[in-house]
């Protein structure tokens, strides 16, 4: 489990703080949180063959619909969204 632990922390510190300065504590949270909310619902995880954590948990099927980009932590981390799933 320290492993994932260590893994994440490396990714965190990689992709959320590697252009951004926190000027607080409370900027810190913020941003940690942001990156969060991206990990689990839009970034897709080589250990669970590519899938995205939080369509695995809610069941839903993998959609192959047409994608727009989704910009994270103020456009320093760009996605690809689903149209449907993210209007419905």
């Amino acid at each position: 489990m320290n492993g994932r632990i260590e893994r994440f922390h490396l990714s965190l510190k990689r992709e959320a703080f590697e252009n951004v300065v926190p000027i607080n504590l409370s900027h810190k949270i913020k941003i940690c949180r942001s990156y969060l909310y991206y990990n689990n619902k839009s970034r897709p995880h080589q250990g669970i063959n590519g899938e995205i954590p939080s369509k695995i948990k809610q069941g839903k099927p993998e959609n192959r619909m047409p994608f727009r980009k989704i910009k994270h932590l103020s456009g320093k981390i760009p996605s690809f969204g689903s149209v449907i799933a993210v209007a419905a």
